[in-house]
C-alpha cells in the first residue's frame, strides 16, 4: 500500500513513506499529510536572483562527501588519505579536505603506500588502483576476486589479499606482485573466510595477515598459520594485534615474535566494542565513536566523536609532536588527534558537518530546505550552509506548515510541531494508527487513521488535549492507499481493496465517490495548488493505464505518455514534474517529456519549491538543484 500526503500550501507540496507498525499492518507504507488551505503564493518569502545557468544542476549536499570511509594511510600529518564507498578518496594536505577523484565507483576497502607519489589501494571489485603523485589508476583486476587488504612492502613487493570466488565457493587468498604480475600465494589455510589485513610488523619480524579466523604469517612464499580460533579480527598496527573471540565476545591485545607466534599482553571484558589499534607515543584503541588510550591495560577516553570509527591510524612520519593518530568512519568522517603538551589528546572534526546518508525525503519553505538522514536527524541547509536541528527525538517523517513550522513524527506515533529554532510542541499520541495527517484554518491537527481493534478507517481530530473521533470513512473493508485536498472541505482519498481502487471526495459534509463506474480504478492522486486540478493515474474500463487530471469533474487525459509518479510537483498551471523509478519527467502542453537530471545519475526523491527550484536526491546520497526559469507562469 502506498500512501502520500497532502500539503499545507500551494507551496509546499511533497510526499513521503515508509514502513510503519509491521506488526499491525505489515503491507502499509507510513504517509503524512498536510493540508493547511489554500493561500496567496505571492505572500511567499522569496530567495534573491540565483546566480547561473538555470538549466544547469548544482550540488548542495553535501560540501565534501557523504560515504562511509573504510580505511586511511598517511606519509605525515600533512599528507593523509581515506577511501571508502562508491569510489570515494579523500586527501588532507595539513589545511582542509579535498575530494579526489577515482577511475572506479566500487566501495575502496584498504590503502597502503611507500612516498607521497607511490599509494596503492584496492576495491571490493577485485580492483588494485595506484597514486602516482598526479592521479589515480586502476592498473589491475583480479577476476572473480574480492579485495579487503594491501600492503606495500617495497615497490616491487605488494600484496593484496580478500577471497576468490571458484564457481559458487569463495575461498581465503593473497596475491603478490611479482614482475609486474599478480600471482596466487600458497596459505596453511583454505575454506571459507576472507583475508581482513596484511602488515609489516616491523623489523625482524614476518609479514602477517588475519582472515575471519586465523593470523598468518609469511615464512618464505607460503602463509602459515600463527594463532586459529573463530574471532572477528579487530585490528593491528606493526608488533601489535587486537583480536575479538567470537564465542566470548572478550578481547586481547597480544605482540608478536620473530617466528610469528602471538604473546597475550591484555585481555578486555566486553564493556566496548574495540575494534582498532593504533599505537604511537601511547597505545590507541577505538570503540565505536570513542578513542581510547591504554595505560597498562587499563582503558582512558580520550575522545569521543559524531560517527563510527571505522579506522585508526598513525602517519609513517607522525613528527616529533604532531598529530598522533587519524580517524576515519561512517558517513565521511575525518578527525585529527593531536596530542597536547599536558599529555591531553585535542580532536577536530575534519569534515564539514553535518554529513549523512538521506532518507529519500524532502521538505522546506522560501527560506530553508530540510532533509532528513537515516538517523532520524534533521538538517537544514540555510544561507547556503547545512547544520544539524535540534529534535525531541529520532524522526521518521517531516514536512512543513504554511507558515514554515515543521511537523516530525516519530516512533510509536510521536508528532511534534515546531520550526527547529523554539522548543517542539510534542503533541499527545493519536489512540489509532495514523496514516494521514494536516492541519485545517484553525491549525487543528486532523488525522485519517486506521482502527485495528474494529477494522475500519476513521476520521480524527485534536480538539483540545485529547484526539476526537469525527467519524469513519464509506466503502468498508477498503484500505486508504492516497490522500491529499485543495482545503479542509476540498479532500480527495483513494479507498481500496483486493480488487477495486475508488476515489471518493470529502466536501467538509459528506463523503461522495468521483468515479462511480466501479472499473475505473484511480492508483495515485496530487492536487495541483497553481491550476486548482486534481492530478491522478489509474486504470479505466477498458483496462488502460492513463495519467490525466480532473477539473471541476471533468476528466482530461494527459497525451503521449502514461507514468506511474512516485513524486509529482507542479510548479505553475499546467506545468509540472514527476520523478518515475530513477528518470525525470516534466509536464508541459498536457504531455510529458523527459528531462535529463544530473550526471544521469539514478534519482530517489524529487523536491521543488517556487522560489527555491527543483531538487532532486540522488542514489549516492547528494542533493542537487536546478532553478526554475523566472517569469514561469
Amino acid at each position: 500500500m502506498i500512501m502520500r500526503r497532502g500539503v499545507s500550501t500551494p507551496e509546499t507540496r511533497r510526499s513521503a513513506a515508509r514502513p510503519w507498525r509491521a506488526a499491525t499492518l505489515a503491507a502499509a507504507l507510513l504517509a503524512a499529510f498536510l493540508l493547511a488551505g489554500c493561500t496567496d503564493r505571492n505572500a511567499m518569502p522569496t530567495l534573491p536572483e540565483v546566480a547561473g545557468d538555470p538549466s544547469e544542476w548544482r550540488l548542495i549536499y553535501p560540501a565534501l562527501t557523504n560515504q562511509n570511509l573504510n580505511a586511511a594511510w598517511g606519509l605525515d600529518a600533512d599528507d593523509m588519505w581515506a577511501v571508502g564507498d562508491q569510489g570515494t578518496i579523500l586527501h588532507y594536505d595539513g589545511r582542509s579536505l579535498q575530494l579526489i577523484a577515482a577511475p572506479t565507483g566500487a566501495d575502496l576497502t584498504a590503502i597502503s603506500g611507500l612516498a607521497r607519489d607511490a599509494i596503492w589501494a584496492v576495491s571490493a571489485a577485485g580492483e588494485i588502483l595506484v597514486w602516482d603523485g598526479l592521479s589515480w589508476a586502476v592498473i589491475h583486476v583480479i577476476p572473480n576476486a574480492t579485495l579487503l587488504a594491501v600492503c606495500a612492502v617495497t615497490p616491487n613487493q605488494v600484496l593484496v589479499g580478500g577471497s576468490s570466488l571458484v564457481e559458487t565457493d569463495s575461498y581465503t587468498a593473497i596475491w603478490r606482485r611479482e614482475g609486474g604480475a599478480w600471482r596466487s600465494m600458497n596459505l596453511a589455510t583454505e575454506g571459507p573466510g576472507r583475508v581482513r589485513h596484511i602488515w609489516n610488523a616491523g623489523d625482524g619480524l614476518p609479514l602477517m595477515a588475519a582472515t575471519e579466523g586465523a593470523i598468518l604469517h609469511l615464512s618464505g612464499t607460503t602463509w602459515r598459520i600463527s594463532h586459529t580460533q573463530r574471532m572477528i579480527f579487530c585490528s593491528a598496527d606493526r608488533d601489535r594485534v587486537l583480536l575479538t573471540r567470537y564465542y566470548l565476545w572478550d578481547f586481547y591485545l597480544s605482540s608478536i615474535s620473530a617466528d610469528g607466534t602471538l604473546h597475550p599482553l591484555c585481555l578486555f571484558n566486553p564493556e566496548e566494542n574495540l575494534a582498532h589499534l593504533s599505537l604511537s607515543r601511547q597505545t590507541l584503541l577505538a570503540s565505536d565513536t570513542a578513542v581510547l588510550k591504554l595505560d597498562e591495560c587499563t582503558r582512558v577516553p580520550v575522545h569521543t566523536g559524531s560517527f563510527v570509527i571505522r579506522d585508526l591510524v598513525v602517519p609513517v612520519l607522525p613528527g616529533p609532536a604532531g598529530p598522533i593518530a587519524f580517524a576515519i568512519g561512517q558517513d565521511a568522517g575525518f578527525t585529527r588527534l593531536t596530542w597536547q603538551p599536558a599529555g591531553t589528546i585535542a580532536a577536530a572534526e575534519l569534515t564539514p558537518a553535518p554529513s549523512a546518508r538521506l532518507l529519500a525525503q524532502l521538505a522546506g519553505d522560501g527560506h530553508r530546505l530540510i532533509a532528513l538522514d537515516w538517523q532520524g536527524r534533521l538538517l537544514a541547509r540555510e544561507d547556503g550552509r547545512w547544520q544539524e536541528l535540534p529534535a525531541p527525538w529520532p524522526a521518521h517523517v517531516v514536512f512543513d506548515l504554511d507558515d514554515g513550522t515543521l511537523a516530525l513524527i516519530g516512533d510509536d506515533l510521536s508528532l511534534a510541531l515546531g520550526d527547529g529554532d523554539h522548543p517542539w510542541q510534542v503533541l499527545p499520541e493519536c489512540p489509532v494508527l495514523v496514516q494521514a495527517l494536516w492541519i485545517d484554518s484553525a491549525r487543528r491537527p486532523r488525522v485519517v487513521a486506521f482502527n485495528d481493534n474494529d477494522l475500519v478507517w476513521e476520521l480524527w481530530g485534536l480538539e483540545t488535549a485529547d484526539w476526537t473521533l469525527l467519524g469513519a470513512l464509506p466503502l468498508s473493508g477498503h484500505t486508504v492507499t492516497g490522500f491529499d485536498g485543495f482545503s479542509p472541505d476540498d479532500l480527495y482519498v483513494i479507498c481500496a481493496d483486493d480488487e477495486t481502487a475508488r476515489l471518493l471526495h470529502h466536501d467538509g459534509a459528506s463523503w461522495n465517490e468521483v468515479f462511480p463506474d466501479p472499473d475505473i480504478a484511480v492508483m495515485r492522486i496530487r492536487a495541483g495548488r497553481r491550476s486548482g486540478v486534481l492530478y491522478l493515474e489509474g486504470r479505466d474500463s477498458a483496462q488502460q493505464d492513463f495519467s490525466g487530471y480532473l477539473d471541476q469533474g471533468e476528466l482530461t487525459i494527459l497525451a503521449d505518455r502514461h507514468l506511474a509518479w512516485s513524486d509529482f510537483v507542479e510548479t505553475g498551471p499546467g506545468r509540472a514534474f514527476c520523478r518515475e523509478s530513477a528518470n525525470l519527467y516534466q509536464l508541459e502542453s498536457q504531455a510529458w517529456t523527459i528531462l535529463p537530471g544530473p550526471d544521469n545519475l539514478p534519482l530517489r526523491r524529487l523536491w521543488a519549491h517556487p522560489d527555491q527550484g527543483l531538487f532532486v536526491i540522488t542514489g549516492r546520497d547528494e542533493i542537487f538543484r536546478r532553478d526554475l526559469p523566472r517569469g514561469t507562469p
